[in-house]
């Protein structure tokens, strides 16, 4: 939820241009997130004897919620450094987006489209059940 967070965000700078108040909810959604991931890293940090160490598979040597923890802190870190590189009178005018811009956020909105609807498949309305989960990891 606080990738969607940051994506609605950074979209809502691309249409209707830089704003503080953008920038707030981005760091905002990223905080949460970052929350959230780091809790997860430390649920795996020393795990129980015979367990495997990392929920999932490892994509180029990190867990998932590592690199969402990576992704969050280069968002508020980006979030931060942004306004200081370009002028204030710039900010808040209206502007077309460009093609690049439009392409990012078409994918970055279908691949949230594809985690809800992914994420509902397994769980339906209810809980993802972590117990049985890792009970099939050992198996």
């Amino acid at each position: 939820m606080g990738m969607f967070g940051v994506i609605l965000r950074l979209a809502l700078n691309s249409v209707f241009g830089f704003r503080k108040e953008h920038a707030a909810i981005v760091i905002e959604s990223s905080l949460v997130g970052a929350s959230f991931s780091i809790r997860q890293i430390l649920l795996h940090v020393s795990p129980t004897p015979g367990e495997p160490t990392g929920y999932g598979s490892a994509v180029l040597g990190m867990h998932l919620y590592s690199w969402a923890a990576a992704v969050f802190v280069t968002a508020i870190a980006g979030t931060a450094v942004f306004p200081c590189l370009f002028r204030d009178e710039a900010s808040g005018t209206r502007r077309p987006m460009a093609r690049f811009e439009r392409g990012t956020l078409y994918f970055s909105a279908s691949l949230c489209l594809m985690n809800v609807l992914s994420a509902f498949a397994e769980c339906r309305l209810g809980a993802c059940c972590g117990v049985s989960m890792s009970r099939s990891i050992r198996d």
